[in-house]
């Protein structure tokens, strides 16, 4: 695997606090069911009825959304001017706007207005979409590989000129997810790759972020960002019983992406990271041997067979799902406890372990991805930093890559200076797609293809596509 490396100094920082998620923000206002999920009506509950559906109808044509988002002069009218006055050399931004568009209930004839009823459509066809899916699958490459927009629409315009969308090559497009929060347009950029999922389902492929949870929107802003919107110019009593509902609907949406894939079946991509249920010994299962769940077994080095990965998440993560109720580690005790576990089929936690764990830290600027000392890294310990799942060590990953027969990790989770981190011997890659997120960091897309040698010997190579300064 090749690594194009460039350094990139961004020049427009953006104010954004580097404060970690973590588990202190779990204290949502909004009523809850006592497993901690989101207290919710059925999904079509939130549908309009009456004169509003006959309203509804007359604005389901998802083309228009479309263009709205992707083709609008409303957002590209400035990189349009420096294309056709023939002033962008390629290298340099193009620098869309960063403007919103307007949400309105009525007839959205100007450049900058979207009626809401085009998303509330969007929502029901996509959320029956996203049935059919399973919560891990196995995608062909060639793909590239988006994590975490955060709502920063104008970033993700230009990775779309830069890369091409899908509809404009036969590239597989995965986000990594934390689509949402923080960002200023983080409706706009959600339901964008809402509509490429709907329109290729087959080719893009939407993974859950952390993000994508109910608690955090209220801390970091998805939710204020949707009441406001659509409150906004909400016209009679019926049109803000509906906007009330919208963000439960995205909610709903939300519960149904998947968590992870894996590419050729040998590249897994997720959002977080990996659970100790992964790098189990499932030789030690078989045997009856009393392994705790938390011991990584050096011992047997027996490889399952191909589809095992994505079996054993289909069965572990069952969606409909929310992090709430599937359980969390939240201290170093309940850390020590899960894994002591003997009965590793008792482990509820893994869907919040792939989406809030991390590599251990090496706790240097820098260190070579070939250093040696990746390897001193070993093992699981409680996430300290984000008070929630885990860090894992060379010896996890190594385990969960050889029992899988996969051949690296690629994920987001973390801002990087540079857009991206390898670690532990190239084992398993970071991905950064939000330049400036925090003020001064660059930004990297992973470009995953494949490379035949001869007739039969065929090997993938992931390359990091840089941000323009």
């Amino acid at each position: 695997m090749q690594v194009n490396q460039m350094d990139s100094q961004l020049k427009t920082p953006k104010v954004r606090s580097n404060e970690p998620c973590c588990a202190a923000v779990r204290s949502s206002n909004l009523p809850k069911n006592e497993d901690g999920s989101l207290k919710m009506k059925a999904f079509y509950s939130y549908l309009p009825s009456g004169k509003y559906r006959d309203e509804m109808l007359k604005y389901s044509d998802l083309s228009v959304l479309f263009g709205k988002l992707k083709y609008n002069a409303f957002f590209n009218r400035f990189a349009e001017d420096r294309l056709l006055r023939g002033a962008h050399d390629g290298d340099s931004r193009l620098r869309f706007s960063q403007a919103r568009l307007k949400i309105v209930w009525g007839p959205d004839t100007k450049e900058d207005e979207l009626n809401a009823y085009r998303i509330m459509v969007l929502l029901m066809l996509v959320r029956y979409s996203l049935m059919r899916h399973d919560s891990c699958e196995d995608l062909p490459a060639p793909a590239y590989v988006i994590t975490d927009i955060h709502g920063q629409f104008s970033d993700l315009l230009e990775w779309l000129y830069r890369i091409g969308g899908p509809e404009h090559c036969d590239t597989n497009l995965v986000c990594c997810g934390d689509m949402v929060d923080r960002g200023p347009q983080q409706l706009e950029t959600v339901c964008l790759f809402l509509y490429y999922k709907l329109r290729y389902p087959s080719r893009v492929f939407i993974l859950r972020g952390n993000h994508e949870d109910f608690e955090l929107h209220e801390t970091y802003g998805f939710y204020a960002e949707i009441e406001e919107r659509f409150h906004e110019n909400a016209v009679n009593a019926g049109h803000r019983r509906l906007a009330h509902g919208l963000w439960r609907m995205f909610i709903h949406v939300f519960d149904y992406l998947p968590v992870a894939c894996v590419l050729e079946q040998r590249i897994l991509c997720l959002h977080g990271g990996l659970s100790p249920a992964l790098s189990a010994c499932r030789t030690c299962q078989r045997q009856c041997e009393r392994c705790p769940l938390g011991t990584v077994c050096q011992r047997h080095k027996a490889q399952l067979a191909p589809g095992a990965l994505t079996s054993y998440l289909n069965w572990k993560v069952r969606r409909p799902v929310q992090v709430g109720s599937s359980g969390f580690v939240s201290s170093s005790r309940e850390t020590q406890r899960s894994l002591s576990l003997l009965n590793h089929s008792a482990y509820d936690f893994v869907l919040s372990d792939l989406l809030w764990s991390d590599p251990m830290h090496h706790g240097m600027p820098y260190m070579s991805p070939n250093d040696a000392n990746w390897t001193s890294l070993r093992g699981w310990h409680f996430n300290s930093e984000r008070q929630i799942a885990y860090t894992f060590g060379f010896d996890a990953i190594e385990k969960t890559m050889q029992q899988f027969n996969l051949a690296c990790l690629i994920r987001g989770h973390e801002t990087k200076p540079a857009g991206y981190e390898w670690h532990y011997l190239k084992r398993c890659v970071t991905v950064f797609s939000a330049p400036n997120y925090t003020g001064g960091n660059a930004a990297t897309v992973a470009l995953v293809t494949e490379r035949c040698n001869g007739i039969r010997k065929r090997n993938l190579r992931i390359d990091l596509v840089m941000f323009p300064t």
